[in-house]
């Protein structure tokens, strides 16, 4: 497993601000390996999940109570996976 930091672009439910930086564990990552020219390899992202493992706002500090909030949990997590997913890009 990696630790990853990912910057996500959601507003901390404490003050607003596009600050949230979240940590995050990759579970499974699946990725298509495509044979290039002279020996050249091409290398997507087919697939990431990620579990969030914390997340705090850069703006004010707060950390957002993740086990009380489910909806924002599950956006979090949504978010880090696109991020990730855009790796391959």
């Amino acid at each position: 497993m990696v630790d990853e930091a990912v910057w996500l672009d959601l507003p901390c439910p404490n003050c607003g601000e596009y600050a949230l930086e979240a940590e995050v564990v990759l579970r499974d990552v699946a990725l298509q390996v495509r044979p290039g020219e002279g020996g050249s390899v091409g290398v997507a992202v087919a697939h990431a999940d990620a579990q969030l493992a914390a997340a705090a706002c850069h703006a004010c500090g707060e950390e957002p109570d993740l086990d009380g909030e489910e909806q924002l949990a599950e956006a979090l997590e949504g978010a880090a996976e696109a991020w990730l997913s855009r790796l391959g890009e």
